[in-house]
């Protein structure tokens, strides 16, 4: 209770405003599901845009005169040879470095046999290389002969 001006007692009453009712609730749901709808929508029409754009760039590229089979021969058969003669080449070249360095050392005697070894490894190496290099070539054969 409060007073008023005159000193009377005038009860407080605060306006209430409605309580939420179940259809204000359900219209404010369905709002935001209308806008969920919508954004997802969006997404799908995106998503369908994306799709027909990747269609039309595979049936631009099946159109090329590219053959995919050709592609793959390569990649299976020819990099993986490639890869292991330019790798077994790299090792040779370096061992052969340290090999001219240490016979050329003042510490290291030329004729020690870790020495040897290691000029034996690098002619295997090298005789590896020479087998993948055969083994490449005939690869390269096949491949040039169906074009």
């Amino acid at each position: 209770m409060s007073d008023n001006q005159n000193g009377q007692h005038v009860p407080i009453t605060n306006p209430i405003s409605e309580p939420p009712t179940e259809d204000n609730y359900d219209e404010e749901l369905e709002d935001e599901n209308i806008k969920s709808e919508n954004s997802i929508n969006k997404y799908i029409d995106k998503a369908e845009d994306t799709l027909k754009n990747i269609n039309s760039i595979k049936d631009e590229l099946c159109k090329l005169p590219l053959n995919p089979c050709e592609s793959q021969y390569i990649t299976n058969n020819i990099n993986p040879l490639l890869n292991i003669l330019y790798l077994l080449s790299q090792t040779s070249s370096g061992l052969s470095t340290s090999a001219k360095f240490l016979a050329s050392s003042s510490v290291v005697h030329p004729k020690n046999s870790d020495i040897k070894d290691t000029i034996h490894l690098i002619y295997k190496i090298n005789e590896e290389c020479d087998d993948v290099y055969d083994v490449l070539k005939k690869r390269l054969e096949i491949l040039l002969d169906n074009c």
